[in-house]
């Protein structure tokens, strides 16, 4: 269980930092505004 535990972490810092690449690529640095309702319409608990 734990393995599958730190592959997904592991896994999800990735995604994030490609996210941010692009972000910054495209100069879209308000990356709060953008995940906010993704948050609020998929609460993580």
């Amino acid at each position: 269980m734990s393995v599958w535990v730190a592959i997904g972490a592991i896994f999800l810092i990735i995604l994030l930092i490609i996210w941010l690449t692009f972000a910054d690529l495209t100069g879209n640095t308000d990356v709060a505004a953008f995940l906010a309702p993704y948050i609020v319409n998929n609460p993580v608990s």
